[in-house]
């Protein structure tokens, strides 16, 4: 474990692994029950700024922990249409190795730093179900392929179900004794 005093201000580099490039995301540390967020939302960096494609710099100023491990949470921000707000979140912990304490500072503080393993790959956007059906033959708007997926069922007398046309003879389930 490394140890900084706690009233110290400090910098963590944190090294992105990985092929991708460095996407959106928020480093949320803590120590005993206070947080400071440290992001990237894609255009704006708060509290760390970008070293290069895999080193992100994280500026621990007036940060207001006690003492105690640091913690640290990891959450990505990838763009998905299928999330009401265009994005899916994945949030992993992170360990630290980093201990803030009342004493004396390591020497070696001055090179702290940090790996983190995005688990994602975000690969480009891929084609809509109705573009690969429009490859495939269908002919028609996007409303006229979303009815052709919809079945139409109904119900004839008390025991014939008509599933696009098709009949089905519906018989009572009979429990039998074994």
């Amino acid at each position: 474990m490394r140890k900084i005093n706690y009233k110290s201000d400090f910098e963590l580099l944190v090294t992105w692994v990985g092929e991708d490039a460095i996407t959106p995301f928020s480093l949320n540390f803590e120590v005993g029950g206070r947080q400071f967020v440290a992001s990237y939302d894609g255009e704006d960096w708060k509290k760390c700024k970008q070293v290069d494609d895999k080193h992100i710099l994280v500026v621990f100023d007036s940060h207001r922990f006690g003492c105690g491990t640091l913690g640290c949470e990891l959450t990505y921000y990838l763009s998905d249409e299928s999330y009401a707000d265009g994005t899916k979140k994945i949030t992993v912990p992170v360990e630290t190795d980093i201990v803030l304490v009342q004493g004396v500072s390591d020497d070696e503080v001055v090179d702290l730093s940090m790996e983190i393993f995005p688990n994602y790959k975000q690969g480009p956007k891929g084609e809509s179900a109705y573009d690969v059906a429009l490859k495939n033959g269908f002919e028609g708007s996007e409303e006229e392929w979303l009815q052709s997926l919809r079945a139409n069922i109904t119900l004839e007398g008390d025991n014939i179900l008509v599933i696009d046309g098709k009949k089905f003879t519906l018989t009572p389930y009979e429990q039998t004794e074994e």
